[in-house]
């Protein structure tokens, strides 16, 4: 894995030197300036939306699934992923972001997703009995 670390950034180079030779280099420039910008809106967008959805979750009292968090995590490991350049990083990231992907990808490398048992319960989730109750004394003192 740390070879892997350390060989990425060449092979990002090699490939966006491929990608220049066949393209042209003003438009992979262009094309590495684009996957930053919408990688930086996306991780500005997604960061704001976890903020406001944890706040809203938290004055509610309503909880939030492990499956949630994954899945916000998955977007926002992929958008900083696109604002790194190269085309490695980039279909990575679209992997990330894709929920159908990332799915099958995972079962791809036998990685299941696993769903919690229960559920934080939600306000309106819960059931609400009403009755009434009686207290009997018990002839019986200790």
């Amino acid at each position: 894995m740390p070879l892997l670390l350390l060989a990425l950034p060449f092979l990002e180079l090699i490939t966006l030197i491929e990608l220049g030779s066949s393209i042209g280099s003003f438009s992979t420039v262009a094309y590495v300036i684009v996957t930053a910008i919408l990688g930086t809106a996306l991780l500005k967008r997604q960061g704001l939306a976890v903020i406001q959805t944890i706040h809203q979750a938290r004055t509610s009292a309503s909880g939030l699934s492990q499956q949630w968090f994954r899945d916000e995590f998955a977007i926002v490991i992929s958008a900083m992923l696109l604002i790194i350049p190269g085309l490695i990083t980039d279909t990575l990231a679209l992997i990330l972001a894709i929920a159908p992907l990332r799915r099958s990808c995972l079962k791809i490398f036998g990685v299941t997703p696993t769903t919690p048992e229960s559920e934080p319960s939600r306000p309106g989730d819960r059931q609400i009995l009403e009755g009434e109750y009686e207290v009997k004394e018990s002839s019986q003192e200790p």
